[in-house]
């Protein structure tokens, strides 16, 4: 019997080795496929911030086809893009783009291609292209560059933010999940078409992909900025609001969330700043989409104008927001119809004593209104004069120094209420 078992094993290897060779070609030639890059964009999930119409959806630059594509509605505002999700992690080694309406047309001069990392969008090394003339273009990467998500980025402002079709091809990703590598423990610019925005992420941010981290989106006044007005490539040299304290690198080195401050202005533009309430949704959402956000700590803060826009989105987005700061406001801000949406809110005012465009007194008016007509034994909001301060920095660059503000401000969560 241990006989007749032995020569049947030795059968089946047999048959294994010698007569089943099919099923180790079978495996070879799975093997060489695995190994040949393919076009993993294809009719993949696509977004965008806008398209131009119900034609051109961004669906239509992932096709496969170059009969069809993506146009945006706003390619006179430099960040206009198209996101892909790949659906898995792949080793991405060639990127093909199809550009322009029409072979005749001209294609977009300037842009790049970013990948998804698990924590930020990071350029992919040799995609950023300036001066481009030509419809079809096609990338071999040096490296391979590992991606769970791709997005190509328009970076002119002009008419020609197309997008034909989008071809990455790649492998599927076999190596360990690497380390984060976004630009933690500094600010840097970001394009956005809704409002391009000097970012910080804390120090420690790549430590741990897991990890979420409280959210402030910082407004400057109407007539600030946060970026250089040029191009939108660099943070100013004196940003205005929360921005200009990451110019301290101990301020940097403690600070322990995401800071995001869009600036107003396109590129080249003047005039004043009214932040609209659509764009800083949007805004709001492709930042909890792009970073690691812990939507339960999302806060809003501005000085001046931005300090009126705080009161005013907060009224309309109080599920959406775990506290507010608003800095100098020079609204009245009892005067807001629906005030009382902000009675449960964690709210801290900043106004200088000696400020006559936004006195205190209209920050105290609002606490006020707040604690006795809102059906609460006490409303959440608390104020602060500066002392031998108007309406300047040295009321809102002394407020947002405070180490306690944020202390305070990080404690503050949605659930709470």
């Amino acid at each position: 019997m241990k006989r007749h078992l032995l020569l049947s094993s030795l059968a089946v290897l047999a048959m294994s080795a010698c007569g089943q060779g099919t099923g180790a070609e079978d495996l070879g030639a799975l093997s060489a496929s695995l190994d040949t890059p393919t076009n993993v964009a294809l009719n993949k999930p696509a977004t965008s911030y806008s398209q131009s119409d119900a034609s051109h959806p961004a669906s239509r630059a992932v096709d496969g086809s170059t009969s069809t594509g993506w146009a945006s509605a706003y390619a006179f505002q430099a960040g206009q893009s198209v996101t892909v999700d790949l659906q898995g992690a792949y080793d991405v080694s060639r990127v093909e783009l199809a550009l322009s309406w029409g072979d005749s047309s001209t294609p977009a001069s300037a842009f790049e291609v970013q990948a998804w990392n698990g924590g930020c969008w990071q350029t992919i090394p040799g995609t950023a292209v300036s001066g481009n003339t030509t419809v079809n273009v096609g990338i071999t990467l040096a490296q391979t560059v590992r991606a769970e998500k791709v997005r190509f980025v328009c970076l002119d402002r002009s008419t020609t933010c197309w997008l034909r079709e989008l071809r990455v091809l790649a492998v599927p990703s076999t190596a360990p999940t690497p380390a984060l590598s976004c630009p933690a423990g500094q600010q840097v610019a970001v394009r956005h078409p809704a409002y391009a925005y000097a970012q910080f992420l804390p120090k420690d941010y790549n430590l741990d992909r897991n990890a979420r981290w409280p959210l402030i989106v910082a407004l400057h006044g109407i007539g600030g900025y946060t970026l250089n007005q040029n191009d939108h490539t660099q943070v100013a040299a004196s940003p205005e609001g929360l921005a200009k304290q990451f110019l301290s690198a101990s301020f940097r080195d403690s600070f322990q969330g995401i800071v995001v401050s869009p600036n107003y202005h396109v590129p080249g533009g003047s005039g004043n700043a009214w932040f609209q309430d659509g764009a800083i949704t949007q805004l709001i959402e492709a930042v909890k989409g792009d970073y690691l956000v812990d939507t339960d700590r999302i806060y809003l803060t501005g000085l001046s104008g931005g300090g009126n826009f705080t009161w005013e989105f907060s009224v309309a987005h109080t599920p959406n927001i775990a506290a507010l700061v608003p800095i100098a406001a020079t609204n009245t801000p009892s005067n807001l119809t629906n005030l009382c949406n902000l009675a449960n809110v964690p709210i801290w005012a900043f106004n200088g004593a000696l400020d006559s465009s936004a006195p205190p007194s209209s920050a105290t008016a609002a606490k006020t209104r707040l604690d006795t007509q809102c059906g609460v034994s006490a409303s959440q909001m608390q104020t602060t004069a500066i002392a031998n301060a108007g309406h300047s920095g040295a009321t809102w660059d002394t407020a947002y120094a405070t180490q306690s503000l944020y202390t305070w401000l990080f404690s503050k969560r949605i659930s709470d209420r």
